[in-house]
């Protein structure tokens, strides 16, 4: 019985797993909130952009707040997941990918600032 239950465990090739390799849901869900805040932030660029070539209506403004947030509930929950990514898969993430994520996560913090100093000043 303990050899039928210790054959499940190899590999095709008859060598056991690592415990490192396999899925790790906890980086697919750092990767997807990291991309989703970059969406959200390049989409607020384009709307500025639209901004200029098009007249300047409240809907935009409204529809750049609504992106600002949720890139910036993402980007935050991007960074609170980080630690634990590092911490289940620290050997296979490149330090370059922590750092840009580590930007996407923090750039719309400071855009939701920029646009709350800009309608202060209005």
């Amino acid at each position: 019985m303990h050899r039928k239950q210790n054959d499940k465990k190899l590999t095709a090739a008859g060598r056991k797993r690592s415990p490192s390799s396999g899925f790790r849901p906890i980086v697919l869900a750092w990767v997807m909130c990291t991309l989703t805040a970059l969406l959200g932030e390049l989409a607020v660029l384009g709307l500025i952009l639209l901004r200029t070539f098009v007249e300047p209506s409240e809907r935009l403004g409204a529809l750049a707040v609504l992106l600002v947030l949720a890139a910036t509930f993402s980007g935050m929950l991007s960074l609170t997941l980080l630690p634990f990514v590092l911490r289940s898969d620290r050997k296979n993430i490149p330090r370059q990918a922590v750092i840009v994520s580590v930007a996407i996560g923090l750039l719309p913090l400071l855009a939701l600032v920029g646009l709350f100093l800009g309608a202060s000043g209005n």
